[in-house]
C-alpha cells in the first residue's frame, strides 16, 4: 500500500480570477518604493520558468523600484556554483535557485535563512504550494526554500498498444502491472523503459521507489544506513527482471531522455517516469502517440512516484534580503507561475491554484484530464526524502547507481548492494524521517 504523506487539496472549480485570492496579486511594500534604486543578483538554473521570469522582469521593476541582474547557470554547474558561494559567505547573490536534495546541508550549515519569518511577516500564501515541495525544502522546523518548478512519476502508457495486447485500461496494482506485462509479452511488444543509465538521477530513481514501496528504507528504526535489506535486495531482483525481459534493446544505458524518446516513438508500451514527460509526449512536432497517452500512478505494491524540486532561497550573507524576499514573492506568485506555463512548454508547476486553474487545465488537457488528476494524485503519496537530503547523498547515491548498473551487468544484487553497505557504514542519520515507521 501505498504511503500517505501530506494530502493536496483540489480546486475543482477555479477561474483565473480566482488566483489573485490565492496570492497570485503582490501586495506590494508600499506605493513609494522603499527599494528604489536597489539592485539585487540572482542565480538561476537555466529552465523555462527562468526564461518568462527574466522577461517580466521590467513589471517587477516597475512595481518596486529593484533592478534585477539574472545570472543563468546550466543545471549541471549551478549547485557546484552554489555550494562555493555560500562555503564562503559570498555576497555575491541575494536570491539562488537550487535542488532540493540539498537543503539538509545549505540550511544545516547556516548557508542560507529561514524564510518562516518572512512569511509570517508578509502573510505568504505558503499553504498554496504542493505540500510535498514545501516539505523537501525544509529542514528542523525551518522552511529554506520556496519552490518554483517540481514534478513527481507517473505511469504512462501507449493506449493503442495496450488495446493490441488485450490490457482494459490501466494497472492500478502490482498484480495487474505484471499481468499487464505477461500480456505485452505475449503480443511481442516491449512493454516498459525506466532509467537504466548509471548514476543518482538515473537508475537509482526508478529502483528507489520500488524499494520504499516494497517496504525498504534508507536507515533503519536505529538510524543505521540499511541499503542491503531483504527489501532493497527484493526491488533490486524485480527491476533488473523489468529491465531484462520486458523491455528494449539498449534500456540499460537509458537516461530520461532516451526513455521519454522511446515512448515517443512508440518502441514501448509504458514508461514511469517525470510528470513532466506529458507535454513532450504530447506534442506533435516531437511525438508519434499523440493523443494515445493514458496517465496513472504507479501501481500500488510496486513503487512510489519520486519526488523532485527546486526552490528560491536567500543566503545567509546576503545584502538586500528584504528586496531578495520581495523577488521570490513575485516570482512564484500565482498569476507570473501560470503565464511561464502558458507562455513556455512547461507544466510543472508548484501552486495548487496554478495546476488547478482553467487556463492551465485547458492548455495541459491531456487525455482529458486524466494527466493532472494523475499527477496531483502522485504528488499526494510522494515523500520529500524519497532520496535522503543528507549532505553525503551525492557519493552515497552514486554508488547506489554503481551497485545497481553492476546488478543489472550481471553481477550478484545482494553483493552489489553489500558492497555499499560496507563503503557507507559510517553513515548514521538517527534524525532521518523513517519512511516505514
Amino acid at each position: 500500500m501505498k504511503k500517505r504523506c501530506f494530502s493536496i487539496l483540489l480546486i475543482t472549480a477555479m477561474a483565473s480570477s480566482a488566483l489573485a485570492g490565492t496570492g497570485a496579486a503582490q501586495v506590494w511594500a508600499a506605493e513609494e518604493k522603499p527599494y528604489d534604486g536597489t539592485t539585487i543578483r540572482v542565480a538561476m538554473q537555466s529552465h523555462t520558468c527562468t526564461d518568462i521570469i527574466q522577461e517580466l522582469l521590467p513589471e517587477f521593476q516597475e512595481k518596486t523600484g529593484i533592478t534585477v541582474e539574472v545570472d543563468v547557470i546550466p543545471q549541471e554547474e549551478i549547485i557546484d556554483k552554489a555550494q562555493v558561494v555560500l562555503a564562503a559567505g559570498s555576497a555575491d547573490y541575494d536570491v539562488i535557485m537550487y535542488d532540493h536534495m540539498y537543503t539538509t546541508q545549505f540550511a544545516g550549515a547556516q548557508w542560507v535563512e529561514d524564510l518562516k519569518p518572512y512569511i509570517e511577516k508578509t502573510e505568504y500564501d505558503i499553504d498554496d504550494f504542493m505540500p510535498g515541495f514545501v516539505d523537501s525544502l525544509s529542514y528542523d522546523g525551518g522552511i529554506y526554500g520556496i519552490p518554483i518548478y517540481g514534478e513527481s512519476s507517473i505511469l504512462m502508457y501507449n493506449t493503442e498498444l495496450f488495446e493490441k495486447a488485450g490490457i482494459d485500461g490501466a494497472p492500478k496494482t502490482k498484480e495487474e502491472f505484471d499481468e499487464a506485462l505477461k500480456k505485452l509479452d505475449e503480443a511481442g511488444i516491449p512493454a516498459i523503459a525506466l532509467r537504466g543509465a548509471k548514476g543518482q538521477g538515473s537508475n537509482v530513481q526508478p529502483w528507489t521507489g520500488m524499494f520504499l514501496e516494497m517496504g525498504g528504507d534508507w536507515f533503519d528504526k536505529d538510524g543505521k544506513l540499511a541499503v542491503n535489506s531483504e527489501a532493497a535486495v527484493t526491488a533490486l531482483d524485480y527491476y533488473i527482471d523489468l529491465m531484462k525481459n520486458h523491455s528494449c534493446d539498449g534500456v540499460e544505458s537509458f537516461t530520461w531522455d532516451q526513455v521519454q524518446l522511446a515512448m515517443q516513438q512508440g518502441k514501448v508500451a509504458m514508461c514511469i517516469d517525470a510528470t513532466n514527460f506529458s507535454s513532450r509526449l504530447e506534442n506533435e512536432d516531437k511525438s508519434t502517440i499523440v493523443g494515445k497517452v493514458g496517465y496513472t500512478v504507479v501501481p500500488d505494491g510496486m513503487s512510489i512516484g519520486w519526488t523532485a524540486t527546486w526552490g528560491l532561497c536567500i543566503p545567509t550573507a546576503a545584502e538586500n534580503k528584504d528586496a531578495g524576499w520581495e523577488f521570490i514573492q513575485w516570482a512564484l506568485n500565482g498569476d507570473t507561475q501560470l503565464t511561464s506555463c502558458l507562455q513556455g512548454d512547461r507544466c510543472d508547476p508548484t501552486r495548487i491554484s496554478v495546476m488547478n486553474s482553467e487556463e492551465f487545465n485547458e492548455r495541459y488537457n491531456y487525455a482529458e484530464g486524466q494527466w493532472v488528476e494523475q499527477t496531483l494524485a502522485a504528488l499526494d503519496s510522494c515523500p520529500p526524502d524519497y532520496r535522503p537530503r543528507i549532505a553525503q547523498w551525492p557519493e552515497l547515491g552514486e554508488a547506489m547507481g554503481t551497485a545497481i548498473s553492476s546488478a543489472l551487468a550481471g553481477d550478484d544484487p545482494k553483493e552489489s548492494l553489500d558492497a555499499v553497505e560496507e563503503q557507507f557504514s559510517h553513515l548514521e542519520d538517527p534524525n532521518y524521517q523513517m519512511f516505514n515507521k
